[in-house]
């Protein structure tokens, strides 16, 4: 549903609800990987979602699952880190 709603249609996934959670705060929040990952995918060039931060000042990192930090990390953070191992899996 999500991937017709933003290819099909267009719609803009920086929106935020009332408590300004954007969709990935709300993803995380539901454990729902494939949803994660699909925005980690579309978010990796600026990483604006993950930057974003709620009415409390969490960002979805803040809020997740530690146990889900590492896909929250994409290979652009991963040559940032120079974690040549971590690349390869990428690559």
């Amino acid at each position: 549903m999500f991937m017709y709603l933003y290819t099909e249609l267009g719609c803009n996934i920086d929106a935020v609800d009332a408590k300004r959670n954007n969709v990935l705060h709300l993803a995380l929040r539901a454990n729902h990987m494939d949803l994660i990952r699909r925005l980690i995918h579309i978010d990796s060039d600026y990483g604006s979602m993950r930057e974003h931060r709620n009415a409390l000042g969490q960002t979805p990192v803040d809020i997740g699952d530690p146990s889900l930090t590492d896909y929250l990390i994409t290979i652009w953070d991963r040559v940032k880190q120079g974690n040549i191992i971590k690349i390869r899996k990428y690559v």
